[in-house]
């Protein structure tokens, strides 16, 4: 509490001022702890909120101001308008004190995460063209990044995290698969059957023959590199190359292969989708049996 009472909101009555910032304190402890910077801004726009309850009525009282009708009445009086975050902290203070007056949280998303054009099949052909003209080191590099993203559809962070003990082969109905575990730390293993037939091969070549754990720990150490992407990207511009991987664009030319592929339950499974948007409103569940998901992968063709 010591450290949300200092944060830096000018109020213009010292008469007020204390009370403001311990009633606006107080209301954010309600709330689960997400982290500082949430909170600092939350307690801003809760003193923001106290003040002009107290210009309207005269008395300072954070359990009157932030009901659901007090805080609509406060968000419409703002000239200039409010921003959605700024709705949604005052919503997140006041839904701890009334959950029954707000709506749930998940109303309130995120921004969403701008689009990425998906890779052309003529710019996929360009990067292995060139991938295959570097030296034995970047070539490797630089394939299995391509193989990876191509193949799987593998997020950057999902990248860094692979070990090769997570590329696996499996017989699944008498037939053999190699296929990738993708996860993060902060999100559940998926297991991806790699389609194409020449990309499974290399994948599995670059696992027993790599030199570190981990897939993308490039160099001497066997920690991944935080910019490991970006260093195969430089090794192609000091070569004069224009073309850079773009993991994001790689991805989603995945995506959209497989979404003409899979029914919608196991698309989102292998894509590590977990809303479509939101799942459950479209009456979807998301299932991770491999067998049935392997056996769809057939005649989907080879890209490489």
């Amino acid at each position: 509490m010591a450290r949300l009472r200092l944060v830096g909101v000018r109020v213009r009555q010292p008469q007020i001022e204390k009370l403001v910032r311990e009633q606006a304190c107080r209301a954010i402890a309600t709330v689960p702890f997400k982290s500082d910077l949430v909170d600092i801004e939350a307690v801003r726009v809760t003193i923001h909120l106290l003040i002009s309850h107290y210009y309207r009525t005269g008395k300072v009282d954070a359990r009157r101001a932030l009901r659901r009708r007090a805080i609509d009445e406060y968000l419409l009086s703002q000239k200039s308008g409010m921003s959605r975050m700024t709705r949604h902290r005052l919503y997140t203070v006041g839904r701890a004190l009334y959950p029954n007056e707000f709506p749930p949280a998940l109303v309130i998303g995120a921004p969403s995460t701008p689009f990425t054009p998906p890779a052309t099949a003529d710019e996929v052909a360009t990067l292995y063209s060139i991938a295959r003209s570097l030296n034995p080191k970047w070539r490797s590099a630089m394939m299995i990044l391509l193989d990876l993203s191509v193949g799987v559809g593998a997020r950057a962070p999902e990248l860094k995290q692979l070990r090769r003990s997570e590329i696996r082969t499996e017989t699944v109905r008498g037939r053999r698969r190699t296929l990738v575990v993708l996860q993060t730390a902060a999100s559940e293993a998926r297991v991806v059957p790699v389609a194409d037939p020449a990309i499974a091969t290399r994948i599995e070549d670059y696992a027993h023959t790599c030199p570190h754990e981990r897939l993308l720990a490039f160099g001497s150490h066997p920690s991944v590199e935080r910019n490991a992407i970006n260093r195969v990207n430089e090794r192609l511009r000091e070569r004069g190359h224009s073309e850079r991987i773009d993991v994001r664009a790689l991805r989603q030319a995945w995506l959209q292969r497989m979404a003409t592929v899979l029914p919608v339950e196991q698309f989102l499974y292998v894509a590590g989708l977990r809303r479509l948007d939101m799942p459950r409103e479209l009456g979807l569940t998301i299932a991770g049996d491999l067998e049935t998901v392997v056996d769809l992968f057939d005649g989907t063709g080879a890209t490489r």
